[in-house]
């Protein structure tokens, strides 16, 4: 596979990757970040960044939903609804 095939699959596979993402970070609140000790505004930046990388995108978007940030803020939000 040539680098501009391998290039061009990055691309396909992370850009809707990545706006999935970016929406996802998006619509949790700022302060469930703050309580869980993430950092929203650095995510998105992670995220915009990938973006332009198209594997960058690919790597973020993973990190994202397999790591601990996305299921902290969540938690957290779970926590505030039901008290």
């Amino acid at each position: 596979m040539n680098i501009t095939r391998f290039l061009i699959l990055g691309y396909v596979v992370g850009i809707p990757l990545g706006v999935v993402a970016l929406y996802d970070i998006a619509r949790l609140k700022r302060r469930a970040f703050r309580i869980s000790g993430h950092h929203k505004m650095r995510w998105l930046g992670w995220t915009i960044a990938g973006l332009i990388s198209g594997w960058g995108a690919v790597l973020v978007g993973t990190l994202w939903v397999l790591g601990n940030a996305r299921h902290d803020a969540i938690d957290v939000l779970e926590k505030q609804r039901r008290a």
